[in-house]
């Protein structure tokens, strides 16, 4: 995406007049590009040129500068290719977020309708989609089936303390990569008194002692990873009281959207089947063919749609299997092999 010059920050800066966090504007959502070049994980093409996984910011804040700047933050990391929609006025349907590896939100105004929002995130997490939400999403809540993957809940705000990196509770963990200087501005918002949803981990706190990440493995049916940062990821580039643009806030978001799209869909097993067996082609339309060249036992092929249910499976019994898909449905799935000892899945899309 187009980078922002400092001279175009001025302008939209000062014709935004900011004002203070979690108040409401007239911001126009963008449109969702049509994407070419190559496919991602669900074989939407992705554009050209793109420095790795796509993300999506889905988000309502109060300026529509400030998606600009998170958009910005996140991309000059080098590894993900950004894309924004703004939910103050709209509502990004599952085809549309199924077209990126990741989607990052977070709240400061209300999302045009927060129940549609939640159920449609709810539908994303649940085809394998890994979601990063970030501050004042735990206070100025997405609703709907959303509820149910909520890492933080019932939280006030906080904020007009200088808050830094408190203790580092997993250092192993890959989220804090290259990560050691968190200035949170000003400001410092983020969430508080909250608590954490069962089998959630902190990774890491502020200074005063508030959750920084919370993380949480295997979410949904197809065991996703989902993830939540609790800072409001504006930097002061965009607001002079919002976290310290020269410290590594950007990092964290790049990191922590890169764990939530490295999880497994559908691992049902911590052995994994040989990782050359592949499918083709991706997309489909009547067919998709299996191969396996290796010595890799497989004795059950299942297709899985998004919500979870076994629609198809067959017989396997030669190293390349072809499977007819004519009957299915236009949409996402996952063929799942399962063998005697392990299991893995991969994702196609049938046109």
């Amino acid at each position: 995406m187009k980078k922002l010059t400092t001279l175009l920050f001025s302008i939209l800066l000062l014709l935004n007049g900011l004002q203070s966090s979690a108040q409401g504007s007239s911001a126009i959502s963008q449109n969702l590009p049509t994407l070419t070049g190559y496919q991602n994980n669900y074989g939407k093409q992705i554009l050209p040129n793109s420095p790795g996984s796509t993300v999506l910011i889905a988000a309502s804040p109060a300026h529509e500068v400030w998606l600009f700047d998170v958009e910005e933050k996140i991309e000059e990391i080098g590894r993900h290719n950004v894309v924004t929609f703004n939910t103050t006025t709209g509502t990004p349907t599952l085809e549309e977020l199924q077209g990126y590896d990741a989607v990052f939100t977070f709240t400061d105004s209300e999302p045009s309708d927060p129940i549609a929002f939640g159920n449609v995130l709810a539908q994303y997490i649940e085809s394998g989609g890994a979601v990063v939400d970030a501050t004042f999403g735990a206070s100025i809540p997405i609703m709907g089936d959303w509820s149910s993957y909520e890492l933080y809940m019932q939280c006030g705000q906080a904020s007009d303390a200088y808050l830094g990196l408190g203790t580092i509770h997993h250092p192993e963990s890959t989220i804090m990569t290259d990560i050691s200087f968190i200035d949170g501005g000003m400001a410092s918002f983020h969430n508080a008194e909250g608590y954490i949803a069962n089998g959630a981990t902190v990774i890491a706190e502020w200074t005063d002692g508030s959750p920084l990440i919370i993380t949480k493995d295997n979410v949904g049916q197809m065991h996703t990873r989902r993830a939540y940062i609790n800072l409001f990821p504006p930097s002061s580039d965009s607001r002079t009281d919002f976290w310290e643009s020269s410290s590594d806030v950007g990092q964290l978001m790049s990191n922590t959207l890169e764990w939530a799209i490295n999880a497994e869909a559908l691992s049902t097993s911590a052995a994994l089947l040989d990782t050359s067996i592949s499918i083709y082609p991706n997309p489909a339309q009547s067919s998709i063919t299996v191969s396996n060249p290796t010595d890799t036992t497989i004795v059950n092929v299942e297709i899985i749609n998004i919500v979870g249910s076994v629609v198809k499976s067959f017989d396997f019994t030669n190293a390349i299997t072809s499977l007819n898909i004519s009957d299915l449905q236009t949409g996402v799935y996952f063929l799942k092999l399962t063998g005697d000892r392990a299991s893995q899945s991969l994702r196609f899309i049938k046109n």
